[in-house]
């Protein structure tokens, strides 16, 4: 279908990839459809392509699905021509469901993406010498894969040989285990020791032909890193593989990042908004292009052993109450030379005034019993600035003893926004109260102070500063 319109207007483009045809549909500046088209996935069906859309008026973009499959063709070639072209995602889910999915409607939803700014990616290049080290860890991917698979298939198979052969290689190396197996003798399978025998033969042969393209593929990816990259390869915690998965996820253009925050998110390393609400945190990004988040973990790992900046860097998230999984999260994206985070706070007999995300949780309120030995330490009220009573002779406030309660009335509280719920925990006397984040919102766990022998333990969900029941 081809509209007609006034000649010089501005044209977006959009193109719908597959393996033998592409469809392309043309948006005028004002996001009208000015016609839709199909074209041979060859050097002349590019050609007609952008004649096509250039029939229409000045091309401004074109989006392309699939930039790194079956649109990489035609992406180099319009680039080559000078057209601008912009990456596409495939359109939303819920958009097919409900209005349905067809070609030419995703090739009009590629372009009115372009115009509405939703779809602004740089596709890669693929023309460079990255490209080429992309090729290759192809290559070397699968022949690891099918050198693991032999290894295992060569230990099942002595596993369950006759005891004879069982009993000659068990407890070996898988190398020690292939040069035996690599010459053995070619014979009729008439008896299941025979068959055993050619069929380890057959698998240890496989494992050295695939070791000697592991070997040749790692040789001419470590040459080509070292020549692309070799500022890269000389960081510590960089080798070859973890420099080729990073150069396969920046590509041949790198400068189509923007910052760091972007290859950040490109590799999945950056934090994901799931704040809703009162709740304003953050989860882990799954996305992203996983091999490069592989090679950014194996960084961390490495540097946490033999660079002494990061383990500088560790030592002080520790300290201030962080876990070893979060510090490792954070330096992916920060710096451990140039982390700025503040220290902690000390009072005035130097104990660190823990913050309530950090501390364990151990709220507790007074009735009229005796203090117990743990009241006093790291995290308890006591170590905690209160505005319920005075201080003492050491400068550390007091809480102020509470009337015992009825013996229906349950004991609630309040804690702070923050507190983790692998926090919470369960302490078995009178006046002990434990409050905290539950998987499902804000809920108290009250011990009801009449019942010591055997207490009660109950959960309510906390609104607005009241228990529903």
């Amino acid at each position: 279908m081809t509209t007609m319109t006034q000649p010089g207007c501005c044209v977006t483009g959009g193109v719908d990839t597959h393996k033998d045809v592409h469809v392309a549909a043309a948006l005028d500046a004002l996001g009208r459809l000015l016609g839709t088209e199909s074209f041979p996935t060859t050097r002349a069906g590019y050609r007609q392509l952008l004649g096509w859309l250039r029939a229409f008026g000045e091309v401004d973009a074109v989006g392309v699905e699939g930039t790194g499959a079956w649109g990489a063709g035609l992406h180099r070639f319009l680039t080559a021509n000078g057209v601008r072209v912009v990456e596409v995602m495939r359109p939303n889910r819920q958009r097919r469901r409900r209005y349905g999915k067809s070609d030419v409607a995703d090739a009009i939803s590629a372009a009115r993406a372009v115009q509405a700014g939703e779809a602004v990616g740089t596709p890669k290049t693929a023309t460079g010498t990255v490209e080429a080290i992309r090729l290759l860890r192809i290559a070397r991917r699968s022949a690891m894969k099918a050198r693991t698979q032999a290894g295992n298939q060569i230990h099942a198979v002595i596993d369950t040989s006759p005891e004879d052969l069982r009993h000659r290689y068990h407890g070996h190396s898988s190398a020690q285990v292939v040069a035996a197996a690599a010459r053995f003798h070619r014979r009729f399978p008439s008896t299941p020791l025979d068959a055993a025998k050619l069929t380890l033969r057959v698998l240890a042969r496989r494992w050295q032909h695939l070791d000697a393209e592991l070997a040749e593929l790692d040789a001419r990816l470590d040459e080509l890193t070292a020549t692309v990259a070799p500022t890269l390869r000389a960081m510590n915690g960089v080798g070859p593989q973890v420099a080729t998965a990073l150069l396969a996820a920046a590509g041949d253009n790198p400068d189509r990042l923007r910052s760091a925050s972007s290859f950040a998110a490109l590799c999945g390393a950056s934090p994901v908004d799931a704040s809703s609400g009162r709740q304003q945190h953050h989860r882990l990004n799954r996305g992203g292009d996983r091999q490069g988040n592989w090679a950014l973990h194996v960084i961390i790992i490495s540097r946490l052993r033999w660079h002494q900046p990061t383990k500088a860097y560790m030592a002080k998230r520790r300290a201030q109450g962080r876990s070893e999984k979060r510090s490792s999260a954070a330096s992916n994206a920060t710096s451990p030379a140039k982390s700025t985070a503040p220290s902690p706070p000390t009072s005035a007999n130097n104990t660190i005034q823990r913050d309530h995300r950090e501390s364990p949780l151990d709220i507790q309120r007074s009735f009229g019993r005796p203090a117990l030995p743990n009241d006093a330490g790291p995290g308890s009220v006591r170590d905690r600035p209160s505005r319920r009573g005075p201080a003492d002779a050491a400068g550390v406030e007091q809480a102020r003893p509470r009337r015992r309660p009825q013996n229906d009335a349950p004991v609630l509280s309040r804690c702070g926004r923050g507190v983790d719920r692998t926090e919470i925990g369960h302490s078995w006397f009178e006046g002990r109260l434990l409050v905290g984040h539950g998987p499902r919102g804000w809920c108290g766990v009250a011990v009801d102070a009449s019942f010591v022998e055997q207490p009660a333990c109950r959960r309510w969900p906390i609104r607005g500063g009241q228990a529903v029941t």
